[in-house]
Order: C-alpha cells, then structure tokens, then sequence
C-alpha cells in the first residue's frame, strides 16, 4: 500500500507467546541501494487476521477480521501508532453481515473507502462504503459475483472495477456506480487465486494516459510427468552367486510352532548396464506334534501366512535405503520364498536384514485346533524373529 510515498506492508504473523494471529507492520526501504523490507518502530500487535489496508484522507486504514469472526477497524495516527478507528468521540462501527469469513479487499473511489469481502457458508461477496465517519451496512452483490477469494478494487473512469477468481477459476470483471450498483461481469481468461488491480499513469509526458493494470496468477494444469515403469526381473541380464545368511530358528508360544529362516543377497546387472540386487528371504513353517516338528501344511481357511518387510541398506548406514514388503502363504512342504529386485543402485557393500519386529506368521496345524478359543493364533502365532542378515557386494 502505497502512504504518501512510503509502501507499507500489513501482514499476519503466528508467534507462540500469543494464541492468535498478530497483524504487523513492515516499511520497505533501501540498504546498500537493494530495497529491505524493516518492522515499523511501533509494533502493530493486533490480535486479528485477513488485514486489507488502505491509505484514506492523508491516513492508513486496516480492516481485518478478530478472532470471534468479527471486523475491526484500524488507523494509524501521525506519530506511528495504531488505534481502532474513531470518529466525532466514538469506535467507527464496523459492518457485520453475521456470517462473514476470510480475507478483505480494500479501495479508494469517488472520496471514500470500499470494502469488499466473501461470506462464510457460501461464495456471495458483499460490499459496504465507509465515507470518513461511518460504514454503510454491508449489501450482497448479485448471485451471479461468486468468488472464494477477495476481489481486486480499483477506481478508473468514474466507476470501481472489481476483478475476482470464479470456484471453476476463471478471472470475473465488473464495475460498480453509486448510481447503478454493480453491473454484470464480463468473463476473463483463466486464473487461480487473488489477482492484482492498479490504476496508472503511461505513454510522454504532456501525451499521458490512464489505465488499468491486472496482475494475476495463471490456471493451475499441473501435470504429473509419466513416471518410468519399475523395473522387473525381466529387465535383468544377469545374475552373481548369491550370498546367503545364517539360518535363524525362532519359535511361538511354548515352542508349538517354528519358523527357520533366512536373507539371501544376488547381485544382478540390469538390460541398461545399471547395477541392481535381488533381496530374497526364505523361510520354513512347522508345528510341534509329539516328538518332533512337522511341516505346516495344511490348506485354507487356517494355513499358515506370512507377512513382513525386508531393509536394504549400504552396509555403513548412509543412505536413505529401500524396504520390501512381502506376504504371502506357505506352500504344501511349508516353505516360502520372496525375491524383490532393488534396480538403479550404485555398486558397493550393502546390508540386507529382515524386520524383527515387523514379521508375522499365523495360521497353522494349531490355529485349527483351537478356532474357537478366544486366541486361537495363540500357540500358531510367530511375531517376533531373530535378526536373519547378509551383507555382499553388489
């Protein structure tokens, strides 16, 4: 906001010593010739948000929004401070709709103060005039000014001229005359959030012309880029010798079911030269029956299952590194097995270890014995596992 030749910034500031938003106020001046934004001697400190400012008869205007959803009405006096706005002794009363939310729009036009703001349940903007001493009530534009942000406000030609973003985002156009009131929008191009809207001055001196000048944000046609497809086990040209862990043997509740597993780590070379690994964990399900253990082999709707995840990791830890989730059953000798290709890495030593914690055999010879006990996973169940871990060069 331009004050008499100086341009002041009012804007909201969130601090932790205060459990509202605080409006500020900055001045833009010049260091080492670059222009630098500085805090204005006297803080602002005004509890509210949403602050449209205007310079108004010699003197700076803030209207913003508190937080019980009500205006108030600021002024800054001659010796820098802020004030709520008075006049002939008395608070200016703000104008309230009853259902008002969001940011403002503020303009000078024909010697008095415009304000323009959204309503809460819809998207109806509403307008009221404050003329140095009181504001008028606030009235709705017609149905059709519809708009989910504040309106840009310039006075050029004798009338106001409101620009605003439609919900479909498309840029409206439309003026307004004490007169006539406001008159139907013209369509613009396309436009996503708050435009801008300033009268000037352009073209040699003595042959000057006024105009208007929009500033807006252009539609939002993001569009992801298409990603590569990942690579698969087809795109593998060839394969090393695979390292394999130590087997690790862990069992459920009072030993009725085992688990023996282990992590195997295959260094592989990719169709397009780049170096991969093929992570794999293999493991073994049994159950406890007399004098020994068994193979869990029994069908649906109590077979065994597994479930977990893999880390593959460099081997000194740097490294942001993949995880594999995995899950499945177990076959008909009570194995399974699950290879996840890990492409596009860099050669090196990498780790490849199982989730101790996040590894879960259920299902089994003893869950369908005891398919009516309030656990019936009790003495089936395996949720924790020993830490199954080789580390190659891949």
């Amino acid at each position: 906001m331009n004050d008499g030749g100086t341009l002041r910034l009012v804007y909201r500031a969130f601090t932790t010593a205060h459990p509202n938003y605080e409006l500020r106020e900055a001045v833009l001046g010049s260091k080492d010739g670059a222009p630098v934004w500085s805090a204005a001697p006297n803080a602002m400190k005004a509890s509210a948000t949403w602050p449209a400012a205007a310079a108004f008869r010699g003197t700076t205007h803030v209207v913003a929004q508190n937080c019980y959803n009500d205006l108030v009405h600021f002024v800054r006096g001659a010796d820098g401070t802020w004030a709520a706005a008075r006049a002939n002794g008395a608070a200016v009363k703000t104008p309230d709709r009853g259902d008002s939310l969001g940011p403002s729009s503020r303009g000078m036009h024909d010697g008095k103060l415009h304000l323009v703001r959204g309503t809460m349940f819809d998207t109806r903007l509403w307008h009221a005039v404050f003329d140095g001493t009181a504001w008028s009530e606030g009235t709705l534009l017609p149905e059709t000014h519809v708009s989910t942000h504040p309106p840009a406000l310039a006075s050029y030609d004798g009338r106001l001229h409101a620009v605003y973003t439609t919900p479909e985002g498309g840029l409206r156009h439309t003026t307004w005359t004490t007169e006539d009131g406001w008159a139907r929008d013209v369509e613009g191009r396309e436009s996503q959030e708050l435009p801008a809207l300033l009268t000037f001055k352009h073209g040699p001196a003595g042959a000057e012309r006024e105009a208007l000048l929009l500033v807006n944000r252009g539609p939002w046609r993001y569009v992801a880029p298409d990603r590569p497809e990942p690579a698969t086990r087809d795109d593998v040209a060839s394969t090393g010798t695979p390292v394999a862990g130590e087997y690790r043997s862990d069992l459920g509740a009072e030993g009725w079911s085992r688990i023996t597993h282990r992590v195997l780590l295959t260094p592989a070379t990719l169709k397009n030269g780049r170096t991969a690994a093929i992570a794999t964990w293999e493991a073994r399900a049994a159950y406890y029956w007399g004098f020994g253990y068994y193979p869990e082999n029994y069908g649906p709707p109590y077979h065994a299952s597994v479930s977990g995840i893999l880390r593959f990791t460099r081997a000194d830890g740097s490294g942001a590194g993949h995880q594999v989730d995995f899950s499945g059953g177990f076959d008909s000798d009570g194995r399974f097995r699950h290879d996840a290709l890990v492409p596009n890495i860099d050669p090196g030593d990498y780790t490849l270890y199982v989730s101790t914690s996040n590894t879960d055999k259920k299902g089994g010879y003893w869950h369908i014995f005891r398919a009516d006990a309030p656990d019936a996973d009790g003495w089936a169940r395996i949720d924790r596992l020993s830490g199954a871990t080789v580390t190659a060069t891949v």
